[in-house]
């Protein structure tokens, strides 16, 4: 099954969608829609009858085309029905270090194991296929002591987990908070994020005081089986009320015994890692390919 390069005008996006959600490794990052957002101009290998897709976040500069992971995108790679054979995660690699001078491409957690020479990031996954009862039992000690007085707020009225849709207040406090820490936010990035949030297929959930100040905020994409929490944000006063433990304790609830995977998209630092573990997920590797070019304007 020789794969093809096809230009993004020639993707036949229906067909596309119909396949990406039969893939065993499928994510929400693939669906056509997303990557027409995050990156208008991606074109993609495709093998077959739409059976192996690859997507491929081409931008333009100057005339030249590079290859550049998408923001807010933390996986793309190679997509199938079934794993393939070595050979083409091979073509793959040749392929793209052939077409393109420059390059930083992130594949997906399941791609990690046939790129075994690509350095490799971590995100950090938890399964929901077993009760909330069992998953919970599974949470460190300290998140168990942290969720028990976060409850406690809840049902007491101090703390109000909704889900009520408002972009722009997200934003607000996102930028407060986490837009402080990150300089590589500028304003394209928070358009984007605006897009974004604006999705029908985005989900919120929102913590809030019961005066109704936002304490702490979670946006999460959703896919045939992965829940990715792309955007959360929690104010001072939130982490006073554990408002973060409450609202993914809540997430966790709401989608378990199901066959999703959460994925909660790291992270490098250490502080964040053993965060997103104490839920009990289990870091996941997933390669990048990175070629600098011998020149480029």
């Amino acid at each position: 099954m020789p794969l093809q390069f096809v230009k993004h005008n020639d993707i036949d996006f229906a067909q596309w969608d119909k396949m990406i959600p039969l893939c065993y490794n499928e994510n929400p990052y693939a669906n056509s829609a997303w990557l027409n957002e995050v990156c208008p101009t991606w074109s993609a290998l495709i093998g077959g009858n739409y059976e192996i897709l690859i997507p491929l976040p081409i931008k333009i500069k100057l005339g030249f085309n590079y290859l550049s992971q998408p923001r807010f995108t933390q996986q793309l790679g190679v997509f199938s029905k079934q794993p393939l054979d070595l050979i083409y995660y091979e073509e793959v690699i040749l392929f793209l270090q052939k077409k393109f001078n420059k390059i930083y491409l992130q594949f997906n957690t399941e791609n990690s194991s046939y790129f075994s020479a690509l350095p490799k990031r971590t995100t950090y996954q938890l399964s929901l296929n077993e009760s909330y009862e069992k998953l919970y039992s599974n949470f460190s000690k300290h998140h168990q002591r942290n969720i028990v007085k976060a409850l406690e707020y809840e049902r007491s009225g101090t703390l109000v987990i909704s889900k009520s849709k408002d972009p722009e207040r997200f934003i607000k406090h996102f930028k407060e908070t986490v837009g402080k820490k990150d300089a590589a936010l500028g304003t394209s990035e928070y358009n984007l994020m605006r897009r974004l949030l604006n999705s029908p297929d985005g989900n919120f959930l929102c913590c809030s005081s019961a005066s109704g100040s936002l304490m702490a905020g979670l946006f999460y994409i959703k896919s045939a089986t992965k829940l990715v929490n792309l955007f959360n944000f929690i104010v001072p006063e939130g982490k006073e009320f554990q408002g973060m433990y409450l609202l993914l304790n809540h997430w966790i609830t709401e989608h378990s015994s199901s066959n999703l995977t959460l994925d909660f998209e790291g992270s490098e630092i250490q502080s964040i890692a053993r965060f997103y573990g104490g839920f009990g997920a289990t870091p996941k590797t997933y390669p990048f390919l990175a070629k600098k070019p011998f020149f480029f304007i």
